[in-house]
């Protein structure tokens, strides 16, 4: 059996300068696992290869694994489409986060069998069965078509301690594209799942049934032993959520000697009320703490249930730069926001001296609250402009355009620094 893995190629509002650029994690746990089950596999990485047609003129795979995020959705059954009918015999499934929120997005009649839950583990048992579609229909975690319908099996909770440590080998012979901002090569793992959280733009409340689980901390440190590049970034929805993890992840990095940068995830609030922890922070390896700041008013906080305020953001940058952590900032710019929105956010960033930050254009992402309030609104389902960087309600305040404009004034007094520093980090 021959299986193909595929990442398509995705924009972001860091990606389109081309200073973010990750390896395809969930690929290389496909691959670990396609290994232990002796089945040969190949990764097709569309954020770093050629076009795809052009490269498979043929399809000789029985099965093809697609992985994307929402703005891939239209572009994953376009592939279906196009493998289908180079080989009506090749099996298509797809996974990933969209499949697991929302498995109806991707239902088409080109598509097998969609993993809308249970991690990789549905994946292990379709491997062990051949791909058999009869015996497919009993696995759980999975939607499978039968005819011209679509049936969704029960649900599956994803225990990320089962996982094996990812094949890295497309990382390593491609290591050079994989980066982050000044930290090249970067790789990246995950150390749990879900997020306790409950914002209310976000996906990640939804996933794995609302379960958080975070992996053994010896599991953790095995991986992060076994990656051999300098920084790490760890995309956990938050890492740093829980004081007492955090200090027996440190003490280990302590204790095994192991000298990496790392990149990650926190609450504003987490870092305010853990202050005496930053120096302890620092020592460990983090370099950068990426903080989903989203609004500089209490106003656009509480609508989000973000359950932090304007003070707690300032205190976590000023915290952070006390202690030379880098914070990247994350915004949203509301379709409420007025000129002096943008101001006022222009403003609290030169005043908090947040040297690096995107901001996002607001997004209702179907099978969250968000998406269900501004669905009778939204002006377009093009699944390809679903990377926050494009409207997709009309703002309240402006036009379009306007919009955009005071977007970008946010953006220039820094961008231009960003991209002589780039020069040089490249």
């Amino acid at each position: 059996m021959k299986v193909l893995l595929i990442r398509p190629k995705t924009s972001s509002t860091m990606g389109i300068l081309s200073l973010v650029n990750v390896e395809p994690l969930e690929l290389e746990y496909l691959t670990a696992i396609c290994l232990e089950e002796n089945v040969k596999c190949e990764i097709y990485d569309g954020c770093i290869e050629g076009n795809f047609k052009r490269k498979f003129r043929q399809i000789t795979f029985d099965v093809v694994v697609l992985s994307g995020y929402i703005n891939s959705v239209d572009v994953m059954k376009e592939y279906a489409r196009y493998i289908k009918l180079k080989n009506k015999n090749t099996k298509i499934i797809i996974g990933g986060v969209v499949a697991e929120v929302v498995p109806e997005l991707l239902y088409s009649k080109d598509v097998d069998i969609i993993i809308h839950s249970g991690g990789f583990e549905p994946f292990r048992e379709l491997l062990k069965i051949n791909f058999d579609f009869n015996l497919a229909k009993s696995i759980i975690g999975i939607c499978y078509r039968d005819v011209d319908v679509w049936i969704k099996n029960s649900f599956q909770v994803f225990n990320i301690k089962k996982l094996p440590i990812p094949n890295r080998r497309h990382f390593y012979k491609n290591a050079k594209k994989f980066i982050y901002l000044k930290y090249h090569p970067t790789a990246i793992m995950k150390t749990s799942y879900g997020c306790p959280y409950k914002c209310n733009f976000c996906y990640c409340k939804n996933l794995n049934g609302s379960a958080f689980i975070s992996m053994d901390l010896d599991q953790i440190i095995a991986e992060i032993k076994s990656i051999h590049t300098h920084t790490i970034w760890i995309v956990d929805d938050i890492f740093l959520l829980d004081r007492e993890r955090f200090l027996a992840f440190g003490e280990r990095i302590e204790k095994e000697n192991i000298k990496k940068n790392f990149i990650v995830y926190s609450r504003a609030d987490f870092i305010v009320n853990n202050k005496e922890l930053l120096p302890f922070i620092k020592k460990t390896g983090i370099e950068m703490v990426i903080v989903g700041l989203e609004a500089v008013d209490d106003n656009s906080l509480n609508s989000y249930n973000k359950l932090t305020n304007e003070s707690i953001n300032k205190k976590c940058v000023e915290f952070l730069h006390e202690n030379h952590i880098e914070c990247m900032g994350l915004f949203i710019a509301g379709i409420d926001y007025t000129k002096e929105d943008f101001r006022n956010l222009r403003l609290w960033i030169k005043d908090a001296a947040l040297r690096i930050f995107t901001i996002s254009v607001l997004t209702p992402l179907p099978g969250t609250e968000l998406y269900e309030k501004y669905k009778d609104k939204l002006t377009s389902k093009d699944f390809r402009k679903y990377d926050f960087l494009h409207l997709h309600i009309d703002p309240l305040h402006m036009g379009r355009k306007t919009f955009y404009y005071e977007l970008c004034k946010v953006y220039i007094p820094y961008l231009l620094p960003i991209l002589k520093k780039f020069v040089k980090w490249r």
